[in-house]
């Protein structure tokens, strides 16, 4: 199994997502190829966030009081929302992002998680 994938900025400026990709699956006996995901970068973000999880969980000595995400996109909206479905997400959630507007529009659509939200 090979997965693809790719980051590209500019795309914004054209509508476009930043990231893409696929995973390529492989015979294991032959390395003839069986399939081609085109996942669109779905599988990678989800990895990520469930990466994060893990080791939120795991390597942490106590419960955090708080949660600081660095970004305002896909992965930072799953692993909050990844941290929240295993019982992991510390009380608050601080956001920082370069854009003003994308870090408030993302803590409006995790008011869901019944935690305090700062932008």
């Amino acid at each position: 199994m090979i997965k693809v994938a790719t980051g590209f900025a500019s795309n914004t400026a054209v509508g476009l997502s930043t990231g893409d990709g696929a995973t390529i699956v492989l015979d294991p006996r032959t390395g003839h190829l069986q399939t081609v995901l085109m996942d669109r970068g779905w599988l990678t973000d989800v990895r990520t966030a469930a990466a994060v999880a893990v080791a939120c969980r795991h390597l942490t000595r106590t419960a955090p009081a708080r949660l600081a995400i660095r970004g305002t996109g896909v992965q930072a909206e799953l692993t909050v929302r990844t941290l929240d479905a295993i019982g992991a997400l510390p009380p608050q959630v601080a956001i920082w992002g370069r854009s003003y507007d994308k870090a408030t529009r993302l803590a409006h659509a995790l008011g869901s998680t019944t935690r305090e939200i700062v932008v």
